[in-house]
């Protein structure tokens, strides 16, 4: 669960999470807009406040997909020129 979801489940504003994690509100905001990830023993401080609902994994950047290329079209050959 990512971070945002996890503090409007409950109910929580950036700034009271802030204060349990004792970090600056800002910094909260960042890392729930993905502007930022926490160190690793903030990570983990706050897989135990979260209770395991948010983990370290919730932090990794989404995997971009790349787009597909559309296929080359080979020309069929006609009919008409295959009887021939």
């Amino acid at each position: 669960m990512k971070l945002g979801d996890y503090l409007t489940w409950k109910f929580l504003t950036p700034e009271a999470f802030a204060e349990e994690l004792n970090v600056d509100a800002v910094s909260v905001r960042r890392y729930v807009s993905g502007k930022r990830r926490p160190r690793w023993g903030l990570m983990a401080l706050i897989a135990e406040k979260t209770e395991g609902h948010v983990t370290a994994n919730d932090f990794a950047p989404e995997a971009k997909k790349k787009p597909k290329r559309p296929k080359a079209r080979v020309p069929r050959k006609e009919a008409t020129a295959a009887a021939a």
